[in-house]
């Protein structure tokens, strides 16, 4: 069965979204795996949950957020 469009959509954005945070080379090499590692499940909320790109309070945004400073805080 084909997926819907806007999944496919979903798909495409969250994947954008993780490529840039794993060519980002203020996060260590570490932190840049273990946010690909995540790109399922990020893929998973946004097609469960469509306010994942729109909500900025959306948990999963603000996990990624906040993993994503912690790892380029050199402190």
């Amino acid at each position: 069965q084909a997926a819907h469009p806007l999944d496919r959509l979903t798909g495409d954005l969250v994947a954008n979204v993780f490529d840039h945070l794993r060519e980002d080379r203020e996060l260590p090499e570490p932190v840049r795996e273990q946010i690909g590692r995540l790109t399922p499940a990020a893929f998973q909320a946004a097609v469960v949950d469509r306010s994942f790109f729109a909500n900025p309070e959306h948990p999963a945004r603000r996990f990624l957020g906040a993993v994503s400073r912690l790892a380029a805080d050199p402190d």
